[in-house]
């Protein structure tokens, strides 16, 4: 540190002038103006104000007396305010490119556990196979299909207030020159996707142990591909689309991010239509294809939950049977050669 001080005589009037430099790398860099820990406050602004205060003593001796002890100092970076806001809209537009997606898609992610546990745990109980015989209609077909589907609306109508939050948070706070509202109606049906996964992965498993601990982690992964792959293609972004409905859903979150980029509404049809897109977002399908392939997930994993859980678990019962009372004093149950080991 260096200190520079002169004074000069202009008849009566004493004037002093000085210089005080400081290493750059510790007092002039970046300056946070909510603390009073910077640098030049605690050690340049000491400095100076000593050397000041000295200064004060050899011309008036009095005024030096009356001097305070601490000087509050406001510090400036060389940002106007126009800067400093197009500095928090970039931290805030990466935020939703690389985090807002799975983030919000986290939120969803605990239906998986729940309701994968839930089904395992009554196969694992033989529960599913109880309610399967105790619904009427002689078939078991009808049993099973019943089942699932009061077990899918369950928890599509718990879930669905917080399906319902999740859009407008994101409709309303996080994209709302962009949205359109469009949010929230997406995160309802990506939340019934969700719903439909869950119910297509509990039909693998047998035991309750394990089985929604290795759907959430299948479904986080998928959460997380879409912002964490390098050199992604049209095709890439459409596969895991089609796989993971919690990767769909966080493609569709930062695909709106995108146009909150270009400070444009979003549109449901192209990317390139609005402003310029970078090549490292060139590979996002339009948001339409992200609605389809929600509704595809809604419709498509129950007919394959049925059609593996018929594959994989209905062998323990291949030899109940379905029929009608020839008469009215039938019984209702009949047990042949059973046996218990």
């Amino acid at each position: 540190m260096q200190v520079d001080a002169m004074h000069i005589m202009l008849g009566t009037l004493l004037i002093w002038m000085q210089t005080i430099r400081g290493q750059g790398a510790v007092y002039a860099s970046s300056v946070n103006v909510k603390s009073d820990k910077n640098g030049a406050e605690v050690a340049l602004m000491p400095l100076q104000l000593a050397l000041e205060r000295e200064i004060i003593a050899n011309t008036n001796p009095d005024a030096a007396k009356k001097l305070p002890n601490q000087v509050d100092v406001i510090l400036y970076t060389d940002q106007d305010q126009s800067a400093l806001d197009s500095s928090r809209t970039l931290n805030y537009l990466a935020l939703c490119l690389y985090a807002f997606g799975p983030i919000f898609a986290f939120a969803f992610i605990e239906l998986v556990n729940h309701l994968t546990s839930f089904v395992a745990r009554e196969r694992e109980l033989g529960m599913s196979g109880l309610i399967d015989t105790m619904i009427s209609g002689g078939s078991n077909v009808r049993g099973r299909v019943v089942r699932l589907i009061s077990t899918w609306i369950s928890f599509a109508v718990v879930c669905f207030p917080s399906w319902l939050s999740i859009g407008l948070v994101i409709s309303l706070v996080c994209f709302p020159k962009t949205s359109r509202n469009w949010p929230v109606g997406f995160a309802i049906l990506a939340g019934l996707a969700i719903n439909s996964f869950s119910l297509f992965g509990a039909s693998f498993f047998k035991k309750a142990q394990l089985s929604g601990s290795i759907m959430t982690i299948i479904a986080i992964v998928g959460a997380i591909l879409p912002v964490v792959l390098f050199e992604q293609t049209k095709i890439t972004c459409a596969v895991i689309s089609i796989i993971f409905p919690s990767a769909n859903f966080t493609y569709y979150v930062t695909g709106h991010a995108v146009f909150e980029l270009q400070n444009t509404r979003a549109s449901m049809s192209s990317f390139s239509s609005y402003g310029s897109v970078s090549d490292s977002e060139n590979f996002r399908m339009p948001l339409y294809f992200h609605w389809i392939m929600a509704i595809v997930h809604i419709l498509v994993f129950p007919p394959m939950a049925f059609a593996v859980e018929h594959l994989l678990h209905s062998t323990a019962s291949k030899h109940r049977t379905f029929e009608k009372p020839t008469s009215v004093g039938d019984p209702t149950v009949t047990l042949t050669g059973f046996t218990k080991t």
